[in-house]
């Protein structure tokens, strides 16, 4: 889990979107062991019950500083907010937190099971510039924003003074995968390896080498990036920036503010699989339900699977279904 609190002033101009190694704060394995129980989801994919859940998990699990629990005697100057950064700079007094000694790009490796098959996706953890999403610069955004999660997260963001949790950027690439840019990094021992809940494991390698860095540069030198998932975070980030600025009107534009952590990955990759969000409907009036058919038909195909023996099966079957390769001449796809 990388904390990016990016104040170190290494620059490196990469192009069409500007991405630069920089210090990140980690967990050390030797002080809690098996990082797996200190890691969690992005906090918007966390349900209540897992949040409880992982708070109990582990008095240093991440869940303290990114989605806190919030309490009945919350107050202006004692929320989960305060209790973050509380917790962040205990952290990093205790030495759980520790600090890379030099700027580094951080090689990741997700391997998962799908379809029965083992995957194995890499991406890269950098800073990134922030720019205005508006302006047609390196950065692509493809989603709207909602007020109510982009004011949690920079109440965080304040409080803290760090990135607790990357944007997911995707850029183009050909279909070989980053790692083979760093062939010797991934032969070594990551200096961080841990196991999800779903059994999906991520290792990570810190990569200091100049030469390793500067492969990077020229792969990343013509990319635009494109946010896949992150636009609250990074629409929170922008603001923070600009409040930054406001308040330090003789700023560089290298302080760690002017910049959010991402990880990247080639969008060509064939193992990066994203699958679609399902959504069950119940309950629809018969006359409504009809309607809607009609009204549809000109956008979606429709098709009637009646359901199964148990709702377990028939949600199983019905995701499978779903997730059969779509023929090009067919459209976005509606089961009854």
């Amino acid at each position: 889990m990388l904390i990016d609190l990016c104040p170190s002033p290494c620059y490196i101009k990469y192009g069409v979107a500007d991405i630069q190694p920089f210090r990140g704060l980690r967990y050390d394995p030797q002080r809690i062991g098996d990082l797996s129980a200190v890691i969690t989801p992005p906090y918007d994919v966390i349900s209540p019950a897992e949040q409880h859940r992982y708070h109990d998990a582990h008095p240093h699990n991440i869940i303290r500083l990114d989605y806190g629990l919030q309490r009945a005697a919350d107050s202006e100057d004692d929320n989960r907010y305060t209790r973050a950064a509380d917790a962040m700079e205990k952290w990093i007094d205790d030495g759980i937190l520790v600090r890379e000694g030099q700027p580094a790009l951080y090689l990741t490796e997700h391997r998962f099971q799908y379809n029965g098959e083992t995957k194995s996706r890499f991406s890269l953890f950098a800073r990134v510039r922030l720019e205005d999403l508006t302006s047609g610069g390196g950065i692509r955004p493809h989603e709207r924003t909602m007020k109510g999660p982009s004011d949690d997260r920079l109440l965080l963001l304040r409080a803290c003074n760090a990135n607790l949790s990357p944007i997911m950027g995707l850029f183009r690439h050909r279909r070989e995968g980053i790692e083979r840019l760093f062939p010797g990094a991934i032969k070594g021992k990551p200096v961080a390896s841990a196991t999800d809940s779903e059994g999906v494991t991520c290792s990570m390698w810190a990569i200091t080498d100049e030469k390793a860095i500067a492969a990077a540069r020229d792969l990343l030198n013509d990319k635009a990036i494109y946010i896949a998932d992150g636009h609250h975070r990074y629409s929170t980030a922008l603001a923070y920036m600009h409040e930054q600025r406001a308040k330090h009107p003789d700023h560089s534009g290298e302080e760690g503010y002017n910049f959010v952590m991402m990880t990247l990955t080639p969008a060509e990759d064939p193992n990066l699989i994203m699958l679609p969000t399902h959504r069950m409907v119940r309950g629809l009036n018969p006359k409504l339900l009809a309607h809607v058919k009609q009204e549809w038909s000109a956008y979606f195909d429709h098709e009637l699977h009646p359901p199964l023996a148990t709702p377990g099966e028939t949600i199983a079957g019905w995701t499978a279904l779903a997730m059969r390769p779509i023929r090009r001449h067919r459209r976005n796809a509606i089961s009854w």
